[in-house]
């Protein structure tokens, strides 16, 4: 063991925070706390010998570093060998070969535009994922009909819609009827219900069922655990661009094209302008790019790597690289705030 290396696997990804790392395990879909030594270790000393680190770290030290280790083999995290360039890292590289790749549409009782001339842009761009935020009560024929434009759908491969709870429709039957007709379906939330349940349908979709009430656009932006993703191509992703705006078009309930229906910039509305006109403009892609790297406090933050971001809820707004106002979490003393 002394004379071999110390490595990791190359699914683990480590990213240091200010007080602690974290190592994820992204073919597991698990992430351990680690202290910033053990990220040193690992990731500046990965080509030393063992015997070596031991050395230089001294003998008062050897126990503790052991227990590192052991912990590491036990979780089956890293491995010794005797070649340095054993299991060269995992490409971080990301690449989409869709102009849109993922996209928000919102209806309220107001909207009036075209819902299927929205969702038929998004399609001709390659739009992969399409979330529908409905923010008021709407009858079987509105989702009906939504759901005969959707079976027409060429690209579009996975749809979330977001809809109330209507005491009309109290049986979950009344709802799963909508999953059962559209199989580009999902997910199905229904919110502001008197209860709060999960049902797997068949056909692989979820009906979910949950008592906050989503009112309109404003309780987007918060940043949980819950949320937390630790797969390698939201991380290579997360390394290059924002994990929550890049390749997004949004349509807000007033029919404006925007990066998120909570940011105020509009790029015109949906008939008088071709979305795939505004993806020529700068001004919109530019916060594609806004990496956690570049947002303050986050930079320090161990879970920069699998959290999510919102650039529209802001500590700062005139700073959009401020950290998210709906973040609680403190990397400075590792504690979340209630």
């Amino acid at each position: 063991m002394n004379n071999k290396y110390l490595r990791m696997f190359s699914c683990c990804v480590v990213t240091k925070g200010f007080l602690r790392s974290i190592i994820i395990d992204t073919q597991r879909s698990e992430y351990y706390f680690i202290p910033n030594e053990l990220y040193d270790i690992l990731i500046t000393q990965n080509k030393v010998l063992f015997h070596d680190i031991l050395r230089e770290y001294g003998s008062e030290n050897q126990e503790i570093i052991n227990e590192y280790v052991t912990f590491l083999l036990e979780k089956d995290l890293a491995y010794f060998t005797t070649e340095a360039e054993a299991f060269p890292a995992i490409s971080s590289d990301w690449t989409s070969p869709y102009q849109i790749s993922n996209a928000i549409v919102d209806i309220d009782a107001n909207s009036i535009y075209n819902i299927s001339k929205a969702i038929k842009e998004l399609d001709n761009l390659g739009c992969e994922a399409l979330q529908i935020r409905i923010f008021c009560v709407k009858d079987l024929k509105f989702y009906y009909t939504l759901i005969e434009y959707l079976n027409q759908i060429k690209r579009l491969k996975t749809v979330e819609i977001v809809m109330p709870y209507d005491t009309k429709y109290i049986l979950e039957t009344h709802y799963g009827r909508i999953l059962e007709k559209c199989i580009l379906i999902h997910r199905l939330t229904v919110f502001n219900a008197p209860f709060t349940k999960e049902i797997f349908e068949k056909t692989g979709s979820i009906l979910h069922f949950i008592k906050f009430n989503v009112s309109n656009e404003s309780h987007c932006g918060n940043i949980l655990k819950e949320f937390f993703t630790t797969d390698l191509q939201n991380i290579n992703e997360g390394l290059h661009h924002n994990t929550c705006l890049n390749r997004k078009v949004s349509i807000d309930r007033f029919g404006n094209i925007k990066n998120c229906p909570s940011m105020k910039k509009s790029f015109g509305k949906i008939g008088e302008v071709k979305i795939k006109a505004i993806l020529k403009d700068s001004l919109f892609t530019d916060v594609w790019n806004i990496n956690k790297d570049q947002i303050k406090i986050c930079t320090d933050c161990e879970f920069r790597s699998i959290c999510t971001d919102c650039r529209a809820y802001i500590q700062i707004p005139s700073d959009i690289f401020s950290k998210p106002s709906k973040c609680k979490y403190n990397p400075y003393n590792a504690t979340w705030e209630n």
